[in-house]
Formats: C-alpha cells, structure tokens, sequence
C-alpha cells in the first residue's frame, strides 16, 4: 500500500491564533505517538497561517488517527477559530 501524503492549510481569527496554537501542539505530540505516523509537522506564520505537514503509512493509519480524541474535539471546535475551511492537498508519492 502506498504512503499517504497530505498538507493540510488553514488560517486562524487573531483573537484565536494562540488557543488554537497550544491545541494544536498537543494534538501533534500526540499524532506523532501514533501507529502508522510517519510525520507530522506543524508550521505557523505571524499572520495566523498555519501548514501541517502529514504521511501516514497507510490510509488506515489515516483513518485512524481522524477517529482519535484529540481529533474529534478538535474538529466542532475549529469553525470559531478559522476565517476559512481548511485547505487540504492530497499528494502522491512519486520517487
């Protein structure tokens, strides 16, 4: 099975950009235990951009950590933070 390569954007409200930051430092911590993690790296800018960088071994592995606690409250949440939906980039391995 092939890798699972993704980046996912998004920009936070001003007001959100530290509270969100924390959740999410803690969510990559925790995402980096999980099986099947590969990588996962969070990137931020001042502007309230921030670029997480994902793959996974397998869509399982994918599938499973979207089904994971932190995950799940995450998601309801991100609406009051963002000024946008998240823009996410499916990617494919290719050398």
């Amino acid at each position: 099975m092939p890798q699972i390569p993704r980046i996912v954007r998004f920009t936070t409200r001003r007001e959100s950009h530290a509270e969100l930051g924390e959740r999410l430092k803690a969510l990559v911590t925790e995402t980096r235990k999980e099986p099947g993690c590969i990588r996962y790296d969070l990137f931020a800018d001042e502007a309230g951009r921030w670029t997480v960088i994902e793959v996974w071994r397998d869509m399982a592995a994918s599938d499973s950590h979207l089904a994971q606690p932190l995950v799940v409250e995450l998601m309801p949440l991100l609406e009051g933070f963002l000024t946008e939906p998240p823009h996410i980039e499916e990617l494919e391995v290719v050398a």
